[in-house]
């Protein structure tokens, strides 16, 4: 029920840039820039404070952007209600530059007419930020229902439900113009000398078994640990520092800077769709009818 220049807004707030914004949506610079002016306008406020380096909120912008996302989560709660009432059951699916909505709405496809008619689907956006992506874990179930990610985390497991849809190998994303982009595949020796961005230990059992295999195994590889939970700023420092970086094959190409390339190790990270412990009638109705795909 928001105005489509509001998610244009919170698109261009997400990336920092009106170009970042635009890729994101698969549209113009320009035309992403047009809507944001065109809400300015029709506002009589200021919402971005532009310059070379990108753009940022202004204090009104600020003020606006957060009770605008409160509103649309009222809103999208009372067309929910509505919805339900006639019989059909919303299933909100976020989405987002890392963990891109696509396999489950692929998956969908599998769904015979009949069922997919009985959800009304309502696609979320929402911000890879550490501090934006912890929030939306602690509204999932309210304000969104599912989103689909790499689901290695044992604390996960713990706090939510996961519906696995496959396994993605763990690569290596480097810049390219590392001395090692023109290869099609690395090695362990390959990968001596170099330092390697890994998720924090803990986070991951899988990349915990890869930590232990180099620290036992090839002790000339540094291994520096990244955040938690990866956004398009630990691609950047990526990167910008030269270092190498684990990546799963399914984030292949998410920043143009970089390559990903496969490496002689067996490690794979599952990934699916990460839903509440406790999900509201029509969404359990949704994975019921999506587990008999799988």
């Amino acid at each position: 029920m928001l105005h489509p220049q509001w998610e244009t807004l919170f698109l261009v707030v997400e990336y920092g840039s009106f170009s970042r914004a635009a890729a994101a949506r698969s549209c113009s610079a320009v035309a992403v820039m047009n809507q944001v002016n065109a809400l300015e306008e029709r506002l009589g406020v200021t919402l971005l404070a532009r310059s070379t380096r990108g753009v940022r909120l202004t204090e009104a912008g600020e003020a606006l952007v957060a009770e605008a996302r409160r509103l649309g989560a009222e809103a999208a709660r009372a067309v929910e209600k509505a919805r339900t009432a006639a019989g059909r059951g919303v299933v909100r699916i976020g989405t987002s530059f890392l963990r891109p909505c696509r396999p489950l709405l692929d998956r969908l496809e599998k769904l015979p007419a009949a069922v997919r008619e009985c959800f009304q689907i309502s696609i979320v956006p929402f911000s890879d930020s550490p501090g934006d992506f912890g929030r939306l874990q602690q509204r999932l179930g309210s304000d969104i229902d599912c989103f689909v990610s790499p689901c290695d985390s044992a604390a996960w497991r713990e706090d939510f439900s996961l519906l696995p849809l496959g396994s993605s190998r763990c690569c290596v994303a480097l810049a390219a113009g590392h001395r090692l982009a023109s290869k099609a595949r690395l090695t362990w020796d390959d990968l001596e000398g170099e330092t390697l961005l890994l998720v924090k230990r803990g986070v991951s059992p899988t990349l915990d078994r890869l930590r232990d295999e180099i620290a036992r195994e090839h002790p000339g590889i540094t291994v520096l640990d990244a955040p938690g939970y990866y956004d398009m700023e630990v691609f950047n420092r990526c990167g910008q520092a030269g270092y190498l970086m684990e990546c799963p094959e399914i984030w292949k190409g998410v920043h143009p800077s970089l390559v990903t390339l496969p490496v002689a190790w067996d490690y794979a990270l599952p990934f699916g769709i990460v839903y509440a412990k406790a999900p509201s009638p029509a969404f359990r109705r949704f994975v019921e009818a999506l587990a008999e795909t799988l």
